[in-house]
């Protein structure tokens, strides 16, 4: 790790190697604010932030596993409103609940090398900027039942969706789609939105579905130097694997 907070610092909520129970489950942090997550932390709770400065991160896991399928203590595992330049850094989040990630009416997000590692619950959304700017999303694992990355607008009164950038991560989705756009939105616009360098490893329907809703404009999206590794399970519905069970599968191509 680089720059690793003081501990003493009152503007920073560490925890060291262990299990922790926060009281009600719940962590909340406000302008300059720092939760530090050690080496062996295991951190049972969700996290509420709101405000400017705010850094969330370590090497230390964010445990969701205690809470039944959308019965988290925040809206969502790390659930970030109206924040305004905040990082998010190196920690692992375990077995999500409901939408794990979530910048809502932010302005500014980092987020660099994060493992989500779901697929326990539907619902589990990624990482969901929603009616944010200027959100990067890199060097990143995410694996869901949902969809790994959901871009949305929710409502007009919180502005647009733009100027998102995802790269160099990877991504697993068990059920859903790998990046979904446009659902659940009545934002003006959703503009300027990259996504470069990605490998997906597992996918079970539509990778991409664009799909603007509720006249929301869709524009200026870019894919680029996206890769896929997929076998015959992951490309064809139940029906026809079914018929094909018999066959020699290994003289197929798909091109």
């Amino acid at each position: 790790e680089e720059n690793v907070p003081d501990a003493d610092d009152p503007n920073v909520l560490y925890f060291g190697p262990g299990v922790h129970n926060p009281p009600g489950g719940r962590i909340e942090l406000t302008d300059d604010q720092t939760l530090d997550l050690a080496p062996g932390a295991i951190v049972k709770c969700n996290v509420f932030a709101s405000g400017k400065n705010i850094s969330i991160r370590g090497r230390g896991v964010i445990d969701s596993n205690p809470w039944d399928w959308r019965h988290g203590t925040a809206p969502h595992v790390i659930s970030l409103q109206k924040c305004q330049n905040a990082m998010l850094e190196g920690f692992v989040i375990r077995g999500p609940s409901h939408w794990t990630l979530v910048p809502v009416n932010c302005d500014g997000v980092e987020i660099d090398n994060v493992k989500i590692c779901g697929g326990r619950v539907q619902n589990d959304d990624g990482i969901n900027p929603c009616n944010s700017r200027k959100v990067t999303v890199r060097n990143t694992f995410i694996r869901t039942d949902d969809d790994c990355l959901a871009l949305k607008g929710l409502d007009n009164s919180y502005g647009n969706c733009e100027d998102i950038l995802v790269e160099n991560c990877v991504l697993w989705c068990d059920r859903a789609r790998i990046v979904l756009m446009g659902h659940e939105s009545r934002a003006p616009y959703m503009r300027r939105v990259t996504f470069r360098n990605i490998d997906v490893i597992h996918a079970q329907t539509r990778n991409f579905l664009l799909e603007p809703g509720e006249k929301m404009r869709l524009e200026d999206i870019l894919f680029e130097d996206i890769r896929f590794e997929m076998g015959v399970e992951n490309e064809l519905p139940p029906e026809v694997l079914e018929k094909m069970k018999d066959l020699d599968t290994s003289k197929l191509r798909f091109d």
